[in-house]
């Protein structure tokens, strides 16, 4: 299965009329065999950009690759932009993902999912991999990441605008806050830090470290 998430920036006549849109492209891609769903969603930060009033976000879903492309390239889907043309303010912008993205909860309601992003390497130690989360009623209000830091390596100084928690799942390391405050933590423990709080996690041991971050505003 493919996954599109395709950014649409309009005006707001064209949000108003984008539901609507939406409701005419799933109608005519029922006789597609290859189409598995067309939805506007909100709550996902792809590639973790700032959020924009005007971008509204559909999610496209194939069977592959190819019969995505394949339906791009009729004159249906010309068609179908040419219908929201009036209304665009700058170009679309697409995001493919070729791996299975939705890893759905039973204690979520059926609209709504979780699951993280490719992996993210920083400086010589610490993965990191963000959450995509989305919900078809309300923006997400947090953000949700995992970590993993290497044996006797340090994670980067961060300093961010938002409150973040760390939840450590395994192994121990030690945390400077603001360049001053020091204190070990392990399996178990959770520490939270204010906005424009400064810290650095250091992995003195021999064994990789995994937390799981949250950060709001």
């Amino acid at each position: 299965m493919i996954t599109a998430f395709v950014e649409h920036y309009l005006v707001d006549e064209g949000r108003s009329y984008f539901p609507i849109w939406i409701a005419h492209v799933k109608e005519l891609l029922e006789s597609n065999k290859d189409a598995i769903s067309f939805n506007q969603v909100f709550g996902v930060n792809v590639q973790n950009k700032l959020s924009e009033q005007n971008r509204t976000i559909i999610e496209v879903k194939f069977r592959c690759l190819e019969s995505l492309t394949n339906w791009v390239a009729t004159e249906e889907h010309a068609e179908i932009l040419d219908l929201l043309s009036a209304y665009v303010i700058k170009h679309r912008e697409t995001n493919i993902y070729d791996f299975p993205l939705i890893q759905k909860s039973p204690e979520i309601n059926n609209d709504a999912y979780l699951t993280f992003e490719a992996p993210e390497k920083f400086g010589s130690g610490l993965v990191s991999q963000n959450a995509v989360m989305r919900t078809m009623s309300e923006p997400v209000p947090i953000g949700i990441g995992k970590l993993k830091l290497a044996s006797h390596s340090s994670a980067p100084l961060d300093t961010h605008l938002v409150k973040e928690a760390w939840m450590v799942a395994g192994g121990k390391g030690k945390v400077t806050v603001n360049g001053v405050k020091e204190f070990t933590i392990e399996a178990g423990d959770i520490v939270v830090f204010d906005e424009n709080e400064s810290h650095i996690l250091t992995n003195h041991t021999n064994e990789t470290m995994s937390l799981f971050s949250v950060w709001w505003d």
